[in-house]
């Protein structure tokens, strides 16, 4: 599913919208530096689970919880001063019809 189908107002990237199939934990800066970007400007929303090109796989429960204690991790040790995260998570169902 395409994250467009789930919010019709997210066409692609752009400075308002970030797409990151996950969070390397490895590598933090290089999507930390998304944070920053957007607790410097007039804010943003970083999807988690979505692919760059848009698709949206979504993440399992424990996956959730893994990368929020990454981003309060990162934002702890190395945003200074640290940005105000706020989370949304959204469930939605994948509705298959006709498939016979």
């Amino acid at each position: 599913m395409h994250i467009n189908e789930l919010y019709s107002d997210v066409i692609a990237e752009d400075l308002n919208y970030e797409y990151k199939a996950v969070l390397n934990p490895d590598n933090p800066v290089k999507w930390a530096k998304t944070i920053v970007g957007y607790a410097n400007g007039t804010g943003g929303v970083m999807f988690v689970g979505v692919s760059n090109s848009g698709e949206a796989f979504g993440l399992s429960l424990d996956e959730i919880d893994k990368a929020k204690n990454l981003i309060a991790l990162i934002n702890d040790r190395h945003i200074f001063p640290h940005a105000r995260v706020q989370y949304m998570m959204r469930r939605w169902t994948l509705m298959l019809k006709n498939l016979f």
